[in-house]
């Protein structure tokens, strides 16, 4: 039996939890005008996305030289020998060893990730699942993918987006790295990071940027907004006739403070949606699947614990940026009138822990159990080496 509809009648977010927690097999078509996206489930996982506005192969040509796993000669070599074998490009590439193992299944993830994640911008679509019996995919190359780890992933995009676009320029405005980037720079970031600061030369656009660096356009994006906010960045002038007169505009350390409790409510909002449009779901006459309101319900709060986290952790960034320390508590971000509105209880009613340790600190919530250092904890840190984002260390 298919299940068939509109995104007006049943919201992506929702086909795809009840896909994955009712453990289904099949393939589900996404449409709307000019473009089909296909996405394959077995046992109630993601095992592939296809996409009819991207050949696949390419795409992942594209995310390996992006992430200098590739050159491009061998990819034009692998290319040429596809043409002739059929087989798939990943294939090809781990016989010619110019690609480990590891390496082909993080840029396939990666674009199975970027595949989905790009329909819960569409503003309308059909959707259509047809249920299989088992799901015969030549050349798996890569393991299935958690359907809550994508939403995780997708919700996160969609909830921070409009922040993180409010603090960046045009894509087409020269970035440049600032004369006291050493003092304003936290430490603790990842190699990831870095790499994306390293791209910063004083001659290349946001665009440019984005399209060089070997994370997602989004993680890009908010990378770059983190380092303009905290004054590590800042935007290069361009040359103007004499009579205009342009100052350059840095991110100071305040930029933003009104900017945390927006996200707060965007995730707020976003939440409530989610929690009616399930409720409205539940009573979905022809669904052949019968919603779990308490997994859904845990989803969303673990969702709401990482946003918080992470909202915490940009408000200690803040502080680290204007006074070159980390706070001892979180009360001590409010006396230094940097700290934002967040909150200071989890989903589950337990306090936010922060410590300092070394040079940087850890922040996390206990989790649903309340328990310090179980695997529902969630985390984010400053600590060096590690990245300063939120995590659930449950996989």
């Amino acid at each position: 039996m298919a299940l068939e509809g509109t995104f007006k009648d049943f919201p992506i977010s929702d086909i795809l939890q009840l896909i994955g927690l009712q453990g289904k097999t099949g393939v589900l078509s996404l449409e709307r005008e000019g473009q089909q996206v296909k996405v394959f489930f077995a046992e109630g996982k993601v095992a592939w996305a296809e996409d009819t506005l991207r050949d696949p192969e390419m795409r992942l040509g594209v995310l390996l030289t992006k992430s200098c796993k590739l050159e491009r000669a061998q990819l034009e070599e692998a290319l040429a020998r596809q043409k002739d074998t059929k087989e798939r490009l990943g294939s090809i590439l781990l016989q010619m060893g110019v690609v480990n193992a590891l390496e082909l299944e993080e840029a396939l993830s990666r674009q199975i990730f970027e595949t989905v994640a790009q329909v819960f911008r569409w503003k309308e679509g059909r959707y259509r699942f047809s249920s299989l019996r088992s799901l015969d995919l030549k050349e798996r190359l890569v393991n299935t993918l958690a359907v809550e780890n994508l939403l995780l992933d997708a919700m996160r995009m969609i909830d921070e987006w409009p922040l993180i676009e409010s603090q960046l320029p045009s894509f087409e405005s020269i970035l440049m790295v600032a004369e006291n980037r050493e003092e304003r720079q936290p430490p603790g970031r990842s190699e990831e990071e870095r790499i994306v600061l390293g791209l910063v030369d004083g001659t290349r656009t946001l665009r440019d940027i984005v399209e060089n660096s070997p994370l997602t356009d989004f993680d890009t994006c908010k990378t770059v907004a983190q380092y303009l906010r905290s004054g590590v960045l800042q935007v290069r002038t361009r040359v103007v006739p004499e009579s205009c007169e342009i100052v350059p505009v840095a991110a100071s350390a305040s930029s933003g403070k009104n900017m945390i409790p927006l996200a707060l409510v965007l995730a707020g909002l976003l939440l409530l949606a989610v929690n009616l449009l399930s409720a409205r779901s539940s009573l979905f006459p022809l669904l052949p699947f019968v919603p779990l309101p308490g997994k859904e319900a845990t989803l969303a709060s673990v969702y709401r614990a990482q946003s918080e986290v992470e909202g915490w952790r940009m408000a200690l960034d803040r502080f680290y940026a204007q006074w070159g320390r980390w706070p001892h508590t979180l009360e001590e971000l409010g006396e230094k009138e940097v700290g934002m509105r967040l909150q200071e209880k989890d989903p589950w009613g337990n306090r936010y822990r922060y410590r300092r340790e070394g040079e940087g600190y850890v922040l996390s919530s206990p989790g649903e159990d309340g328990i310090d250092g179980s695997d529902d904890d969630i985390r984010g840190g400053g600590l060096l080496g590690e990245p300063g984002r939120a995590t659930k260390l449950r996989e």
